[in-house]
C-alpha cells in the first residue's frame, strides 16, 4: 500500500474531524432553526403565520403601521433567501470538489496497492 503525502493525510485527518463534528453542529443548529420559528410564531405570527395574517386582513385588525413593515420586509426576505439559496449553492459546490479530491486520493492508492 502506498503512503500518503503529509498534506493528504492532513486532509483525511480534517475530514474526519470535521465528519465527526457534524451532528453535533448540525443537530444544534436544527435545534436554535426550530427555536427561532416557535418564538416568531408566537411573538410576531404575521411573518411566518399566513393564516393568521389572512384572517387579519380579511378582519381589518391590521394596524397600517404592521401594513407598511410587511410590505417593507418583503423585498428584504425575498432578497435574503436568494443569498442564502446562492450561498448554499456555492458551499455544495466546494464539499463536491473536497468529495473528488478525496475519491481520488482513494482511487490513486488503491490502484497503487493493488496493480493487476
Amino acid at each position: 500500500m502506498s503512503e500518503l503525502s503529509p498534506q493528504e493525510t492532513a486532509f483525511l485527518r480534517r475530514r474526519e474531524r470535521l465528519l465527526r463534528c457534524w451532528p453535533w453542529a448540525g443537530g444544534g443548529l436544527l435545534w436554535l432553526l426550530g427555536c427561532l420559528l416557535l418564538w416568531l410564531w408566537i411573538e410576531v405570527p404575521y411573518l411566518v403565520n399566513p393564516r393568521a395574517l389572512a384572517l387579519a386582513v380579511e378582519g381589518g385588525e391590521l394596524p397600517e403601521t404592521t401594513v407598511l413593515m410587511l410590505a417593507t420586509m418583503l423585498p428584504v426576505v425575498f432578497l435574503t433567501l436568494l443569498i442564502v439559496l446562492a450561498l448554499v449553492i456555492l458551499m455544495l459546490f466546494a464539499v463536491f470538489g473536497r468529495e473528488r479530491r478525496l475519491l481520488r486520493l482513494l482511487r490513486r492508492d488503491c490502484e497503487q496497492a493493488d496493480p493487476s
